[in-house]
C-alpha cells in the first residue's frame, strides 16, 4: 500500500529513525536532520518530486524488494535531482570515503553507482547495463496506478512512455528473452574494465 502526503514536523523522529537503520555509519537525529536538511538554504523542495524514484527506479526497487529485501522511498533531495553529470551524489561517495573526516562513524566505501533513466534527464545518459524486470513490471505499472501522473493528471503520457520504455529496453537488452528491463548508467570511471587477459 502506497501512502502520499506532505512532510510534517512530527515525521523528523520516523525519519531519523529510517536513516540510522539504512546509513548506520552516519547516526542522524532529529534535530541535526532538521538543520542540515531541512533548513539548509540548499534544500530544494520542488527537487524531490513523489514518484521520481517510483519511475525511474521502480521496476529495480521492485525486483530487489521481491528478493526478500525491506524497500523504503524517501523523497528529499539538494536538489541536483539524481542527474549523473551534477556533481552532488558523486561528490557525497567520496567524501563518504575520505578517512580523514571526523565523523562519528567510520569512513565506507559504495561499491556500486547506478543512474536509472528518467525521461526529463535523458542527455548524455548511456546505459549500459539492462535488468531483466518482466517479472516485476506488473507491479510496478500498479504501484504507479497511485499517482495522479500515471493517469495524465499532468498532461504527459507517463504510463504510456515508460511501459513503452521498459518494452524497447528489454529489446535492446535481453531481446526475444525478455518481456521488460530497466536500463541504467554507471558512472563514466566505472565502465572501465581492467584486465590481465581477454576472456
Amino acid at each position: 500500500m502506497t501512502a502520499i502526503r506532505s512532510f510534517r514536523r512530527d515525521d523528523l523522529g520516523p525519519v531519523a529513525a529510517l536513516w540510522n537503520c539504512c546509513l548506520t555509519r552516519d547516526p542522524m537525529d532529529e534535530e541535526r536532520f532538521w538543520h542540515h536538511f531541512i533548513l539548509d538554504p540548499n534544500f530544494d523542495p520542488d527537487g524531490a518530486h513523489a514518484a521520481d524514484q517510483e519511475l525511474a527506479a521502480g521496476m529495480q526497487i521492485a525486483q530487489y524488494a521481491r528478493a526478500g529485501n525491506h524497500v523504503t522511498i524517501l523523497s528529499l533531495t539538494p536538489g541536483e535531482k539524481g542527474h549523473p553529470r551534477l556533481s552532488a551524489a558523486v561528490d557525497a561517495l567520496f567524501f563518504a570515503g575520505l578517512r580523514t573526516i571526523e565523523r562519528a562513524r567510520p569512513a565506507h566505501y559504495v561499491p556500486h553507482v547506478y543512474f536509472s533513466e528518467n525521461w526529463e534527464d535523458m542527455e548524455g545518459f548511456e546505459p549500459d547495463v539492462y535488468l531483466d524486470t518482466s517479472d516485476v513490471f506488473t507491479q510496478y505499472r500498479d504501484a504507479l496506478f497511485s499517482f495522479e501522473l500515471w493517469h495524465g493528471g499532468t498532461g504527459w503520457p507517463y504510463a504510456d512512455y515508460y511501459s513503452a520504455m521498459a518494452r524497447m529496453r528489454a529489446c535492446l537488452g535481453g531481446g526475444l528473452r525478455w518481456q521488460y528491463a530497466a536500463a541504467m548508467a554507471r558512472p563514466a570511471h566505472a565502465r572501465v574494465e581492467r584486465r590481465d587477459a581477454l576472456p
